[in-house]
């Protein structure tokens, strides 16, 4: 299965972590704080626009406690008015942004949704963002989730929450073991790998994406309960079925092997399967056009990135 991990090997998972002082780490273009036992996580991350919509804007928060303590915000700006975007995280659509008549737009998840919060049913760190035209299939905002400590795991907690799920809380195998815990053979707890009880019948389905970027189309499976999609690697999302393919998106208007240097100063270079526009954004460099060549199995970057290393197996 795909994990935060692996996800943390390709350029993809940019984890933009500096230096820890005093429990806070400073980061580079977003910032990123853990500390404390229950290593609580917050990112802040901007968007790039790329050459489809230059002027648009986006940033990203991300708010993780728990399992039931995670909420995630997207707010877009200077983009077309009146229009409505996908938004993509790993390859899955999770849902859309309805900009105003000014351009401006935004999407809200939360681990328990209320008002117009969807539910928060996948871990974005380690993966990428996209805002994509509907209409056209134009990417216009991208960006990559840093990811946190790697040495958390989830951890099933003897307490149950009001609904009478297990809690989970990323922890590190000796904190779990202390709180009296259960390990997982995951590392997020979104979706809640702890959480067995069954559905409510036509609420969630569970998507996957083999290589989490536009190279592989996205699965649906109808699933019992949320620790079934965690056991497959997957994304939660809401919909009454799988028959009206909600985990796909807009088709993007072309795909590019895209070779992008890693972050982190090592020199490695990484690949991914991309739009030519949001490989431009990320400062990669295209290989290749087109259906046959948009392909990163062969690693055409000679950087070992081209699925992260799971062999884009996510059972």
């Amino acid at each position: 299965m795909r994990q935060r991990t692996a996800k943390r090997s390709g350029w993809r998972a940019v984890a933009r972590v500096g230096v820890l002082v005093g429990g806070v780490a400073l980061a580079g273009a977003g910032t990123l704080y853990a500390a404390g036992h229950h290593h609580p996580a917050l990112v802040r991350e901007p968007l790039t626009a790329t050459s489809a919509a230059p002027e648009a804007r986006g940033k990203v928060q991300l708010l993780v406690k728990s399992s039931r303590q995670a909420k995630l915000k997207i707010a877009t700006s200077k983009l077309a008015g009146g229009k409505t975007y996908d938004l993509l995280v790993g390859g899955v659509k999770v849902g859309v942004i309805a900009t105003s008549n000014g351009g401006s737009g935004r999407a809200s998840f939360s681990a328990v949704p209320r008002s117009r919060a969807a539910l928060l049913g996948f871990d974005p760190r380690g993966d990428q963002m996209t805002v994509r035209d509907q209409e056209d299939g134009e990417d216009v905002l991208v960006g990559d989730i840093p990811s946190d400590d790697p040495t958390a795991v989830a951890c099933c907690l003897t307490e149950k929450g009001d609904d009478n799920e297990v809690e989970c809380e990323d922890l590190t195998a000796d904190e779990c073991a202390a709180a009296g815990g259960t390990t997982q053979a995951v590392d997020s707890c979104l979706p809640n790998p702890c959480a067995t009880n069954p559905l409510a019948g036509g609420e969630l389905v569970c998507c996957t994406n083999a290589t989490h970027d536009d190279e592989s189309e996205s699965e649906c499976e109808d699933i019992a309960s949320k620790d079934e999609c965690a056991g497959l690697g997957g994304t939660l999302v809401q919909a009454t079925s799988c028959d009206d393919d909600p985990c796909n998106g807009a088709a993007p208007v072309d795909r590019t092997a895209c070779c992008v240097p890693d972050d982190d100063g090592g020199g490695e270079i990484d690949g991914a399967v991309l739009s030519s526009a949001a490989c431009e954004a990320h400062g990669g460099i295209a290989v290749g056009t087109g259906t046959a060549a948009a392909s990163c199995s062969a690693d055409p970057c000679g950087g070992g990135g081209g699925d992260d290393g799971d062999g884009g197996d996510d059972s």
